[in-house]
């Protein structure tokens, strides 16, 4: 792993709520042991969209985009995550070359459209996909 500012790591139990779907951003999780089961909220019931294991990150996409949590994040099994403050990911999103920023705004776009399944909007793209 390369060098973060990591302010600490948190332990969560099985079962545990790690951040609610709804919820402002404030810092990005990577899974050091256990595992995470991020869950939405449907019309039948809670949806798993992901399981991310050890190495994994999850919670960036709301600190890229500014928008709430798109899912709940549970503790699947006990889990120890190291917590990447959101100034820390800042400071990284902003040293990243524009272009690549651009490409995380539309990937998340792109996921976030996905999740609602709203055709309508294009993500800033235009009727064609493009800028």
């Amino acid at each position: 792993m390369t060098r973060l500012d990591v302010h600490d790591r948190k332990v969560f139990r099985a079962g545990g709520v790690i951040y609610a779907e709804g919820e402002a951003g404030d810092c990005v999780y990577i899974v050091q042991s256990g595992a995470v089961e991020l869950v939405r909220s449907t019309d039948d019931g809670p949806l798993v969209i992901a399981r991310v294991g050890p190495g994994g990150l999850f919670g960036e996409k709301s600190l890229i985009d500014g928008r709430p949590r798109s899912a709940t994040a549970l503790a699947a099994q006990d889990t120890v995550c190291v917590v990447v403050p959101h100034s820390a990911f800042a400071d990284k999103l902003r040293r990243t070359d524009p272009f690549v920023r651009m490409l995380l705004n539309l990937i998340v776009a792109d996921f976030r459209r996905a999740l609602t399944k709203d055709p309508d909007d294009t993500g800033g793209r235009g009727a064609t996909g493009g800028p």
